[in-house]
């Protein structure tokens, strides 16, 4: 995230990338409310803690030269206006950190909506699947009657599954 930034949404969480030239083995991060000074709870996805909480972020190639990384946070837990501080640490196998870190001020007003939006309906089918299977849906979208504007999108959230095991 550019330091100094504005964001309307973190688009279900904060990443970045992060470059070693043995490896990156690990990505550790914390995020901080700066104008309440509470850190982040990754568990409950609050900002509630008065000590930083750093935990381990999903790592796009792992033991690579360079990789992208990536851990979930709600927007919900964000406060419009409020400026907060991530802070990344990136770790080898050799036990070297670096760490940097960025501010960004979470202004949800910056998303523009037009009256007509939400006008359409959306069908998934099949809704759910056995198991852990992999399951391949299709998405019909019915259109309101303005139809999609110049500049307009259509977004399609899946619900999140709970967790899938195998013996």
């Amino acid at each position: 995230m550019p330091d100094g930034s504005r964001v309307a949404t973190l688009a279900g969480g904060v990443s970045g990338t992060a470059t070693d030239g043995s490896a990156v083995e690990q990505v550790l991060v914390d995020l901080r409310d700066l104008d309440t000074g509470t850190h982040f709870d990754w568990t409950t996805q609050a900002f509630a803690l008065g000590a930083p909480s750093f935990t381990t972020a999903a790592l796009g190639s792992p033991l690579g030269q360079g990789t992208t990384w990536f851990r979930g946070a709600v927007d919900a837990a964000f406060l419009d206006g409020h400026r907060f501080r991530l802070t990344a640490r990136a770790n080898n196998p050799t036990g070297l950190m670096v760490q940097a870190t960025s501010t960004f001020t979470f202004d949800r007003g910056m998303l523009a909506f037009g009256a007509r939006d939400g006008q359409g309906a959306a069908s998934v089918s099949p809704l759910n699947a056995a198991g852990c299977e992999e399951l391949v849906s299709t998405v019909t979208l019915t259109v309101g009657p303005s139809g999609i504007g110049r500049g307009g999108a259509i977004a399609v959230r899946s619900p999140r599954a709970g967790p899938c095991l195998s013996a």
